[in-house]
């Protein structure tokens, strides 16, 4: 019988040889002619693992050596190849199924907070009350507030049946701290679909929110739904804030739109592993006048939908440049649990354009040397980092003060303020200058700041000439105090920007997940936008035929 040292020995080095031969040979990764160096190159990994494991002078734990040293080889390959531990497995369940084993909340940093942004109902959270705008500050007894959000995110998740107990901050309500059980929860693909201002109209929309397995049939369900209570007269396809999800679902939703035989999108990976991807069947919705709505969060298997739309002028892209992710990963499952999302090819529009963005975000090269590519009606489309859309509408939230505010958390923080002061909206709706002069007054004795960037650098310039320089305090005062008296003015120059973006997060406290979506559609530029282009026939016939 081998001694205990003996046996971690022959373990760790069994169970690195077992998993990186596994990866290899499992993912066709080698070659006959490469077989002998990726031989050599094992073997020395392994060598300096189990030195670093039993010798080093701190006890190092196995399992997580080998996940550093997991995450430092992807490191040199694209942003999207990354090792998924065990712990994390409800991320691929998120990704290809639109489940997991939780409490049944989104959370993300607001300020300096992890706060509550979404409740699934029916879910334990919503049973126990837990709101929108709750800050979470404890998980099982541990502080949270220094924790990514991927940590905070699998600390709630878990076994089925199993407890999490957290403690919550509430807005003018004291500490308070709950047990939850963790539970299945289901995240719907469509969330929201009904008629803009009314079926009588007879202008459809659809809110797509990421594309699982399923979203091809719900999609065709949730139009249909639309077609058997009214005539639909025209169709807005919601992907804004859409990070993607499988290939093979932005194919479905595709075809339910485009005639049968069209290409929607097309592969090129290694060693000339080509493919392209077709519609298959006649489409549902071939006759439905379409616009996509989209924006720098719409993403992946959202922009194939949106490329294969206007590539095939099957309808309008409206909204902003899309994120401009054009690489294919597929997640393959490692021994004990773990799993590999790795990219395994580039994809390519119909008219054969690349989409994705440069490593650093940056295109340095002029629009003029981009190439220019053809629809299927000759209409000029040129590559761009994401889908450039046919109707650009630039993005609402542009002036420094709201996009400090925004950092800041303000209006996400003064909705929930708003939501423990008053037990439901006034009767009448909210007025204007009252509601921005509380949350200005609000913001103030909070004591959250709202200095714009050009105001951060003229402090920054304060500090470092008054000191060698002190005849030049005074004009850097005037300087500050310029700079304020601009931001004070942004208040009332953008009082209806600020109260759209208060009475989205104010509603999202009183209303559920679909009443939240009617009420907003009416105060939607860009959905408002697209009512006007399906309504105008010339101009939506023009934008396909320029």
């Amino acid at each position: 019988m081998l001694n205990t040292p003996t046996r971690l020995r022959h373990a760790v080095i069994g169970w690195t040889i077992a998993a990186l031969i596994g990866l290899v040979v499992g993912f066709g990764m080698a070659r006959s002619e490469t077989d002998a160096e990726v031989r050599k190159s094992i073997q020395i990994w392994s060598a300096a693992f189990e030195e670093i494991v039993n010798t080093y002078v701190d006890t190092v734990s196995p399992s997580d050596l080998m996940e550093t040293g997991m995450q430092a080889m992807l490191s040199d390959l694209d942003p999207y190849t990354t090792y998924i531990s065990p712990d994390d497995r409800a991320t691929v369940d998120v990704l290809t199924r639109g489940r997991f084993i939780g409490i049944g909340v989104q959370v993300d940093r607001r300020g300096q907070h992890v706060a509550v942004t979404s409740v699934v109902e029916g879910s334990s959270a919503d049973q126990r009350a837990i709101s929108i705008g709750d800050v979470i500050t404890h998980i099982d007894g541990e502080e949270i507030a220094s924790w990514s959000l991927n940590q905070v995110r699998a600390a709630l998740r878990g076994a089925q049946g199993s407890a999490v107990e957290l403690s919550l901050l509430r807005l003018g309500e004291s500490p308070a701290t709950l047990t939850l059980r963790r539970e299945p929860v289901e995240l719907a693909t469509v969330p929201y679909s009904g008629f803009i201002g009314g079926s009588r109209h007879g202008m459809g929309y659809v809110r797509v929110e990421r594309f699982t397995h399923q979203a091809g049939l719900e999609v065709k369900q949730a139009i249909g739904d639309l077609q058997r209570r009214a005539s639909l007269n025209g169709l807005v396809l919601d992907l804004r804030d859409n990070p993607g999800g499988l290939l093979n679902a932005a194919v479905d939703v595709s075809s339910l739109f485009l005639d049968r035989g069209r290409v929607v999108v097309s592969t090129k990976g290694r060693d000339g592993l080509d493919r392209s991807y077709r519609n298959t069947n006649p489409p549902l919705y071939g006759d439905v006048p379409l616009v996509l709505l989209v924006n720098g969060r719409s993403a992946s298997a959202s922009e194939i939908v949106a490329g294969a739309i206007q590539d095939h002028d099957r309808g309008i892209v409206l909204g902003q440049t899309t994120f401009g992710k054009g690489l294919v990963q597929v997640i393959r499952s490692l021994p004990h649990g773990g799993s590999l999302k790795m990219t395994t090819a580039r994809y390519y529009t119909p008219s054969g354009r690349s989409i994705q963005s440069a490593p650093n975000g940056a295109d340095a090269r002029p629009s003029a040397s981009r190439q220019i590519f053809e629809t299927t009606t000759g209409r000029p489309v040129q590559e761009s980092q994401g889908i450039r859309p046919d109707v650009p509408i630039d993005d609402t939230f542009s002036s420094p003060l709201e996009r400090a505010l925004l950092q800041e958390g303000a209006f996400f923080r003064f909705a929930s303020h708003i939501a423990r002061t008053y037990e439901r909206p006034p009767s009448n709706g909210w007025e204007r200058d009252s509601l921005i002069a509380s949350f200005r007054d609000w913001v103030e004795a909070e004591g959250i700041s709202y200095q714009t960037q050009t105001q951060d650098a003229a402090n920054r310039i304060d500090s470092l000439v008054t000191a060698d320089h002190p005849d030049a305090s005074e004009a850097l005062n005037s300087l500050q105090s310029t700079l304020q008296r601009s931001v004070d003015r942004q208040f009332e120059a953008h009082a209806d920007i600020l109260m759209a973006r208060l009475l989205s997060e104010i509603r999202s406290r009183y209303l559920t997940a679909r009443g939240y979506y009617a009420s907003s559609l009416a105060e939607d530029e860009m959905v408002r936008e697209a009512v006007s282009l399906l309504n105008d026939e010339r101009r939506y016939v023009t934008v396909l035929n320029p």
